[in-house]
């Protein structure tokens, strides 16, 4: 799920640390949804039957045409942004819009947990810390503006993180790097991604393989088939000999003698 995400970094063009309310808000939007507070939404949010959702931080609201992000406005500035953050990704990552959080069910605990490992990987980008030498729990809480509690979670995913060094990550770094001028981008010209080839699914030798064999025998049954039609078509009586035919259909001169 880590790796959607820093797709979506890319895509986003997420550049800079730490990320703001107001640039979560603008992402949100682009995504069609409003980031709107509990004190200034509770009219609405009483009116749809949502109140109970209001025990949450921050809840989806998509019915109706209407597509809301609502929070606990009296949440401090760093929980109101990891909050929002979370319930970003839960777009992000396509999960079911209006399950209420408080129905308690394996699914629901399932998508909490990718949607908060995924909201530390869009709030602190892991290959982003490393490349800039960010390891303590001050440094990181500094940089990315996260609480200190959250910030020694994002420690101990930095401790535990290997690198990949694919495409995407250098594409993230060169772009960090860029705009935030902590370091000189290893490359002159900005990382270019095209993500939509690289989501296209690579097919291994054997279902490349399958393929082929399901194809060669279709083919195959279908020249069997057609090779057998003709005879499935003519009358019994093409394939008696000339002998049994002119016993069992005699001519008129014989039927006279």
């Amino acid at each position: 799920m880590d790796k959607i995400i820093r797709q979506y970094i890319v895509k986003s063009g997420i550049d800079t640390l730490p990320i703001t309310e107001d640039k979560l808000i603008e992402l949100c939007k682009k995504e069609g949804f409003k980031v709107r507070s509990y004190s200034r939404s509770r009219e609405f949010i009483t009116a749809a039957g949502e109140e109970k959702a209001m025990n949450d931080p921050a809840f989806l609201y998509d019915r109706k045409g209407f597509k809301f992000i609502f929070y606990d406005d009296t949440l401090s500035a760093s929980d109101r942004v990891f909050f929002i953050a979370h319930e970003l990704v839960h777009i992000v990552l396509k999960h079911p819009m209006n399950r209420p959080t408080y129905a308690i069910n394996e699914e629901n605990f399932t998508q909490e947990d990718e949607a908060n490992s995924c909201a530390y990987e869009l709030l602190a980008p892991i290959c982003i810390l490393k490349d800039m030498d960010v390891m303590s729990i001050d440094e990181i809480a500094n940089v990315t503006g996260l609480s200190y509690g959250r910030a020694e979670i994002v420690r101990s995913r930095l401790i535990a993180h290997k690198s990949s060094n694919g495409l995407i990550e250098k594409s993230i770094i060169h772009n960090f790097r860029a705009k935030m001028g902590y370091k000189e981008p290893d490359e002159p010209e900005p990382i270019s991604v095209d993500l939509d080839k690289l989501n296209k699914k690579r097919h291994k030798w054997y279902e490349w393989a399958f393929t082929g064999f399901l194809f060669a025998t279709a083919v195959s049954l279908l020249i069997v088939f057609i090779s057998l039609l003709p005879r499935l078509k003519r009358p019994d009586h093409f394939d008696v000999t000339p002998e049994q035919y002119e016993w069992l259909h005699p001519s008129s001169s014989d039927s006279a003698s």
